[in-house]
């Protein structure tokens, strides 16, 4: 059973979760061992982060780009933003639900570059390149990521814990800080969503869904690819550029992490900018009919006064 994090508690107990047992290995949660990396450099601590999130992170880049090295790159990519962000996560609970979202944007980029390459290459010497086999199948594992990091929070985090981590709903719960009844409503709702939203995308989806969410289990990271990132990740973080430590492909996928981060916020600015706006503009419109509602009242009538006077 992998480690659990808690808000709040340092050691979590990685066989069954449960701190009253003894006898029980436990390991430090996430939130400590990303401030070790972030305060100290620590390599352990990033080391133990990508042994521990590695195979699930692993699994959605294969699953979007095949068992290849372009999957390698994605992975890759998706810690050495980890390095650049880790500072700027406000849940580090909830490490493994940020490292889905950016290794799902990390491949996806990953496999638009690999499609230009290719289509270049045609160009260059054209050669047959017959459909793999199971194409829809591996389309419906890339989709079910893709429809996955679009789901509400409140149902893509146990969807995550519970399947892409193998986390039981207990664990998840208690590091959610939910109910337990609470995880079992959005567990359920949240795999109906998901199988409604890929429905839209393949009308066979339905069908396969629940070998889809079986495949959903993480992949053996093996200790060369382990070991390669951890050691460029600390080269990045004691300052060296990425020009200078990675490959020009994996280097693309950083810096386009960076750019949709950043243009992630300035959207969230420009979304809260207009919101106030409509309301001030909405309070102003409504001050000027009050205004003028006060001002019609207190005209004395056309007709007020005359006596008929005029009608001589």
């Amino acid at each position: 059973m992998k480690a659990v994090g808690t808000q709040g508690q340092g050691l979590v107990d990685v066989s069954t979760g449960s701190p009253e047992h003894p006898g029980h290995v436990q390991e430090p949660a996430d939130r400590d061992l990303l401030q070790r990396f972030i305060a100290q450099h620590d390599e352990s601590a990033f080391a133990a982060l990508v042994a521990r999130h590695g195979p699930m992170v692993l699994a959605v880049c294969r699953r979007v780009l095949g068992n290849g090295p372009d999957a390698d790159d994605a992975f890759q990519a998706t810690f050495f933003i980890l390095v650049q962000k880790a500072a700027s996560i406000t849940q580090p609970e909830l490490l493994s639900n940020w490292l889905f979202g950016v290794a799902v944007r990390t491949a996806r980029k990953a496999r638009t570059a690999a499609a230009r390459r290719a289509h270049h290459e045609r160009q260059v010497v054209p050669v047959a390149s017959p459909a793999p086999p199971d194409s829809d199948w591996d389309d419906l594992r890339s989709l079910l990521d893709e429809e996955l990091e679009q789901l509400p929070h409140k149902y893509r985090a146990p969807l995550v814990l519970c399947y892409l981590d193998g986390l039981t709903n207990e664990e998840a719960a208690r590091l959610l800080g939910w109910p337990i009844g609470s995880i079992s409503y959005r567990l359920a709702r949240g795999r109906e969503l998901l199988r409604q939203r890929l429905s839209r995308r393949a009308a066979f989806a339905p069908v396969l869904f629940p070998a889809l969410l079986a495949d959903l289990t993480p992949e053996p990271l093996s200790p060369a690819l382990a070991d390669s990132t951890v050691q460029t990740a600390m080269t990045l973080a004691q300052g060296g550029t990425l020009a200078a430590t990675v490959s020009p492909a994996v280097r693309h996928l950083v810096e386009g992490g960076q750019k949709v981060s950043r243009a992630g916020l300035v959207t969230l600015v420009v979304a809260v900018l207009l919101t106030l706006l409509v309301a001030v503009a909405g309070i102003a419109a409504s001050s000027e009919l009050s205004s003028a509602s006060a001002g019609n009242s207190s005209q004395p009538s056309e007709t007020s006064g005359t006596g008929g006077c005029g009608c001589r």
